[in-house]
């Protein structure tokens, strides 16, 4: 056994159980709110969305409801049956360990799907894609590790526990890193979609601070237990955040879900208002859900914006915009001498697009 495991012989059952039974308590709250955003999904949703999206929904709900009756019968075999002279022996309980790989596929489907919106908002870079898919393999693999250790101390009855600490190490870190990727890609191609424009700074600030709480909430867990781990293994103060980061997952994915209607109105908001001003933003599909408006992609650099501001500055008193909803302003008739101003209009609709195109990816 190694100096850093623990073991059943040294470890007292509040020091052993208190830490995760508080985290169990925290966990049930979270739970109730992972059932009332599932049934929200399910009654504004359900429709809409493809069948895989339906059938993720309902794989995330049943692995978290059975974590929650792995770690509740966990605690009651300890603190009900413990106390009426039942014999537990020195072996973690199946439920437990069982609630630990339920953890780790929890965070690997949650971060998968977060990895294919990533690929989605930067316009399908694989080699982002690839880089959050290995860390969210890195961290499957060596959580199975971990728990293929567990269960191989309670078939040859060994009274050490947690024993393999690099391998949670591994976990716990890849996870981390993972969440950092996700988040870090997802802000980096936000602000890449910014126009320059005072009506688009408000939406792509709130899909920024989206992205964000996307990204961290179980990545910050995950750190946190991995901090405490590292400075405080033997007294199984990890053991709380541990039955709280995949509540944080579920609930995470939940909302980023259930928030897609609020990111589309923000957006359809914004392209109403560019609308009222004459610059029209066409739509190129049909697909309510996907929300797949304007794929122009051409970005507008710092020369080009600032030729677009002097010249809508030097052609302000003359230009009279178009106030009805579908009607374009007529560029050709009212500006066909003034190409700078056309041309710089134009960079400014192919840049909304652009942005719209990531707004509807979001929302997808």
């Amino acid at each position: 056994m190694s100096s850093s495991a623990l073991s059943f012989s040294d470890t007292s059952i509040d020091t052993m159980w208190g830490p995760g039974f508080i985290g169990f308590i925290v966990s049930v709250g979270l739970y109730g709110l992972t059932i009332s955003q599932t049934l929200h999904y399910y009654q504004y949703y359900y429709r809409e969305d493809e069948l895989t999206l339906k059938l993720l929904v309902l794989l995330i709900f049943s692995l978290d409801s059975f974590h929650v009756y792995t770690t509740a019968h966990s605690f009651w075999r300890y603190f009900i049956e413990g106390r009426i002279g039942s014999t537990l022996g020195n072996a973690l309980p199946w439920q437990l360990i069982a609630s630990l790989m339920t953890t780790y596929v929890i965070t690997f489907i949650v971060q998968s799907y977060y990895g294919y919106r990533v690929f989605k908002v930067s316009r399908h870079n694989k080699i982002i894609l690839g880089a959050i898919c290995f860390f969210a393999l890195v961290q499957l693999a060596s959580g199975a590790a971990f728990v293929a250790e567990e269960i191989n101390a309670n078939v040859n009855s060994r009274t050490d526990i947690f024993s393999n600490s690099a391998v949670l190490i591994l976990e716990l870190s890849s996870t981390v890193l993972g969440d950092l990727l996700i988040t870090c890609a997802t802000v980096w191609y936000l602000r890449a979609e910014r126009t320059g424009m005072q009506m688009t700074e408000k939406l792509v600030h709130r899909l920024v601070v989206h992205a964000i709480n996307m990204g961290m909430v179980g990545g910050v867990v995950a750190l946190v237990q991995l901090i405490v781990f590292v400075a405080r293994r033997r007294e199984m103060l990890f053991f709380a955040p541990n039955l709280v980061v995949s509540k944080c997952y579920v609930n995470s994915l939940l909302a980023t879900l259930n928030a897609r209607h609020s990111i589309r109105d923000a957006r359809d908001a914004w392209m109403d208002d560019d609308n009222a001003h004459g610059i029209v933003l066409h739509r190129v599909g049909n697909h309510s859900s996907a929300g797949l408006w304007g794929r122009h992609k051409t970005p507008m650099d710092t020369k080009e914006l600032r030729r677009f501001r002097l010249a809508m500055q030097k052609h302000a008193d003359s230009m009279s915009m178009a106030t009805a909803g579908d009607e374009e302003v007529p560029h050709d008739r009212k500006y066909a001498d003034r190409g700078d101003a056309k041309s710089a209009l134009k960079n400014y609709e192919i840049k909304a697009q652009g942005s719209v195109f990531v707004m509807g990816d979001l929302a997808a």
